[in-house]
């Protein structure tokens, strides 16, 4: 449990529309049954368990200040109850929710009512959430914000909705449209990524007996090349495999490789890299050397000019042991 649920413990990223919460200087973990400090959250989104000193609470409790929070985004109220002391918080709650059922569920629960607060937590009827809406929040106080707040602000902590409850209320469709949205989009996106990164291993123009596959996700890339939208697995041979596996994981990519295909082929391209390679060794020392012949003409031609010698630099050997 959060247990101090309010919005400057509350954190948005509005680029990656991610919600988190933060201060979890109070938080708890819930045992059924155990008797919890009522001296926690914030007055103005304490539930009614809190400020009647009932300690067997729990996870509604955190449901409340939610509560709370959506009511100050409907009515455009923040805070919605606000209570200059715990008793007036309680009082503040009453004048809204209404006396019968505050009263019921003290009942229910054996809880002692305060004999200093009864007069002022009697005879206040329920005020209906419509009474709420004007024309400056009745764009945001709509049909279904007003039923959840409905099920989140009850006296009665077992009968408020639970977390999964209140994320599956129609109030969060939109939102679940849009990130339905969103993940669709992103799926055209990565398999057009997907199939540029295909076509730059295609461009690698390299000798093809094809050992293995490699199955492509690059879930994070500004620019990508447009291409079909469905996915495909590369053919490759091991050492482009191989290397295209390490660009994967520099690159945050996110790839599968397959078993090999034929082994014998497998076997092939293997003598054919070592061949290559030493081919590329030889070719890189002949340029080495035609490097360093060059390197020694030019300083020899500098001495030249200047009509010095250069100076021998003595070999020194080391005696064999």
């Amino acid at each position: 449990m959060e247990m101090d649920v309010k919005p400057s413990n509350v954190m948005i990223d509005t680029e990656t529309k991610k919600l988190r919460l933060i201060d979890f200087g109070l938080a708890e973990f819930y045992h059924p049954d155990d008797k919890l400090n009522v001296r926690v959250a914030s007055r103005f989104y304490k539930s009614p368990e809190l400020l009647v000193n009932f300690q067997e609470y729990g996870y509604p409790l955190d449901l409340w200040s939610v509560g709370c929070m959506l009511a100050a985004l409907l009515f455009r109220r923040d805070p919605f109850f606000r209570g200059n002391s715990n008793e007036d918080q309680l009082v503040k709650i009453v004048e809204v929710l209404g006396s019968d059922g505050f009263f019921a569920y003290l009942e229910k629960y054996g809880i002692p009512c305060p004999p200093s607060l009864f007069e002022m937590l009697e005879g206040h009827p329920a005020i209906p959430w419509s009474s709420f809406v004007s024309a400056d929040n009745a764009e945001y106080a709509t049909p279904d914000g007003i039923d959840l707040l409905d099920k989140l602000l009850v006296y009665d902590h077992r009968d408020r909705l639970s977390v999964t409850e209140a994320l599956s209320h129609p109030f969060f469709d939109s939102v679940r449209e849009e990130v339905a949205q969103d993940m669709e989009a992103d799926v055209v996106r990565q398999n057009r990524v997907r199939e540029g990164a295909l076509e730059l291993v295609a461009e690698l123009n390299l000798p093809l007996p094809v050992c293995g596959t490699l199955d492509i996700h690059y879930p994070s890339l500004p620019d990508y090349k447009p291409g079909e939208d469905q996915p495909r697995v590369v053919p490759m041979s091991p050492n482009q495999i191989r290397r295209t596996a390490q660009v994967c994981r520099a690159d945050h990519m996110v790839y599968n490789e397959g078993p090999p295909i034929d082994p014998q082929a497998e076997a092939e391209w293997a003598e054919h890299w070592q061949e290559r390679d030493r081919e590329r060794f030889t070719e890189r020392e002949r340029l080495h050397s035609e490097l360093m012949a060059y390197r020694s003409a030019e300083r020899q031609a500098r001495l030249d000019e200047a009509g010095e010698e250069e100076e021998e630099v003595p070999i020194i050997k080391t005696r064999e042991t």
